[in-house]
């Protein structure tokens, strides 16, 4: 994916040093989107929405079932301490279009409903029988935020679906990524991820030996890998199985690329056998529009993947 022209960022106001190309087109894609609904430019950059369209018109969530779920979320939050309160930065969710926050928001809180009929048929086809019974779909969730019980730090999953599986309890824990270039500086080494991961025995000895080294780029795959992990046995017995899932679009070269040099870190390259999946966003969206003809689907990939528009303005 070739970066944007610069005719094409200044018209839609994303002159923004992304650091790589597909973050500035999923930027402009999110200021095109912005234009083609109305909602008119109020901020410096036009991936931003400003107050009244933010928190008045909440224009960042596709449905007024999301917007409940979203405001629930807020509202819920208000009331933990401690360990208990969730990482939700209100102003990157409510005013940021490019945020992976609120289209998390967007792709899965359509899910939720009473029997979890669409949750249950999608995933089922994703991972098979496996997944007997999806019983819930929750956001920013730890099992112990900071609780050296799991991995000593506050990692959290941004989608948590738990369901009845064929050996008992089960959980998917669902890291969401759009346009990260996951070059973000990385956290201070815990003596607790070593732990987990030799007593996990899905890693190589040298695997183990450069994960500690806490590279850019790897480091956070790591860490929510290793949430995943302390959840189970032999680590702990909260449940009786579960995986992560590590969920971004498929011309993300970033997020390709760092999860390549990742799987060399572990002793198998069987994704079920070390608990990690790769979902392209993409193929869980045609997952969903196979299973339903529901607008918001349609109205989630158009928003977020419809990059052939930036080529039909170019071209056009």
């Amino acid at each position: 994916m070739e970066r944007p022209s610069p005719k094409l960022r200044k018209q839609y106001k994303t002159e923004y040093s992304d650091a790589s190309a597909f973050a500035a087109n999923a930027r402009l894609l999110q200021s095109i989107w912005r234009d083609e609904k109305g909602i008119p430019l109020k901020r410096i950059y036009g991936n931003f929405l400003n107050n009244e369209q933010a928190y008045c018109e909440e224009a960042n969530f596709l449905t007024q079932k999301i917007k409940d779920v979203v405001k629930r979320e807020i509202e819920e939050n208000e009331f933990r301490e401690g360990k208990e309160r969730k990482v939700i930065k209100k102003d990157r969710l409510y005013e940021n279009l490019l945020a992976s926050q609120p289209l998390a928001f967007n792709l899965f809180a359509e899910l939720i409903t009473p029997e979890y009929e669409l949750a249950n048929k999608v995933f089922r086809n994703i991972f098979g029988d496996r997944i007997k019974n999806i019983t819930s779909i929750e956001f920013e969730i730890s099992p112990g935020r900071g609780d050296i019980k799991y991995i000593g730090d506050r990692s959290a999953f941004d989608v948590f679906i738990r369901y009845d599986g064929l050996s008992g309890k089960g959980f998917i824990g669902i890291e969401v990524k759009y346009a990260e270039t996951l070059l973000d500086e990385p956290a201070t080494f815990k003596p607790r991820y070593k732990d987990v991961a030799e007593k996990s025995r899905k890693f190589t000895e040298e695997g183990i030996a450069s994960l500690c080294k806490m590279p850019k780029s790897l480091e956070q795959i790591w860490r929510d890998h290793l949430l995943s992990l302390s959840m189970l046995p032999p680590v702990n017995a909260g449940f009786d199985e579960g995986f992560f899932v590590y969920l971004f679009p498929k011309e993300n070269e970033n997020c390709v690329n760092a999860l390549k040099r990742y799987f060399k870190f572990l002793k198998t390259e069987n994704q079920k056998e070390f608990g990690l999946h790769i979902l392209f966003m993409e193929d869980l969206v045609e997952e969903v529009k196979i299973e339903t003809d529901e607008q918001w689907i349609r109205d989630f990939e158009d928003r977020y993947l419809r990059f052939d528009k930036i080529e039909k303005l170019i071209n056009g």
